[in-house]
């Protein structure tokens, strides 16, 4: 998917970003690596993200269907999304815990619509 125009929704640097695009989906630009995910993969994302943040002491693997979360003996954190991981330090994994929990409170419960459903129902088709 080419997505050439996004609307970003949070953001915590130039190439740290959390944008919607016409098609609906969901974007996590994290310094090189540019994720794109549906609503449902995203609010998991979130989920579980917020559940391992309010622990004093995290488990070593958290399971959110799509979603898992490993942290190393280092207390470094994998973060798979998918078959796709991202590797974090503890402060990474937390600058990224917190630009996703905070875009997915942004959005609150209206789930991003693709440009043709929402076209379709503004002209009353929907």
């Amino acid at each position: 998917m080419n997505c050439e125009h996004t609307t970003v929704i949070m953001r915590a640097d130039a190439h740290r970003l959390v944008s919607t695009c016409k098609h609906g989906s969901i974007h996590i630009n994290w310094d090189w690596a540019t994720l794109h995910m549906n609503f449902g993969d995203f609010d998991r994302l979130a989920r579980l993200l917020k559940e391992a943040g309010s622990e004093p002491d995290p488990p070593r693997m958290k399971d959110e269907g799509r979603c898992g979360l490993i942290r190393q003996q280092n207390d470094c954190y994998q973060l798979w999304l998918v078959n796709v991981a991202l590797f974090l330090d503890p402060t990474d994994f937390l600058l990224f815990s917190d630009l996703v929990i905070n875009a997915r409170r942004r959005l609150g419960q209206q789930q991003p619509q693709p440009a043709a459903t929402t076209l379709l129902r503004d002209l009353g088709i929907l």
